[in-house]
């Protein structure tokens, strides 16, 4: 008797808690996206809103393409932005300064 209320609410528990999250296959992967570029998740809308809302954040519009075609769009964007920050990171001049300030050019030429 204990054990079959025990699984009836186990049961009970797990459906009631899959509704208030979306834990689809694309979940993680958003909540990485959202963060990077919204500075928020939003992990209780759907996959659909959540797409939605990146790409017009990113690309200015909403693209008609199926919701994988669409998630992958944005992963790539997102890698791209990733791969030119880490170039940017390496650069011979990356966060050195590109000029002299007046004062210490002038101490140099002699004037």
């Amino acid at each position: 008797m204990f054990k079959r209320i025990f699984i009836i609410l186990f049961i009970i528990c797990i459906t009631v808690s899959a509704g208030y999250t979306n834990e689809s296959n694309y979940s993680a992967g958003l909540s990485r996206l959202e963060r990077a570029w919204l500075h928020k998740e939003y992990k209780n809308d759907d996959d659909e809103i959540r797409i939605s809302r990146l790409e017009e954040k990113v690309f200015g519009t909403i693209h008609e393409l199926d919701l994988k075609s669409r998630y992958i769009q944005l992963r790539e964007a997102f890698d791209a932005q990733q791969r030119m920050k880490a170039k940017s990171d390496k650069s011979f001049f990356g966060g050195v300064p590109t000029s002299i300030p007046i004062s210490v050019y002038d101490l140099y030429r002699g004037y």
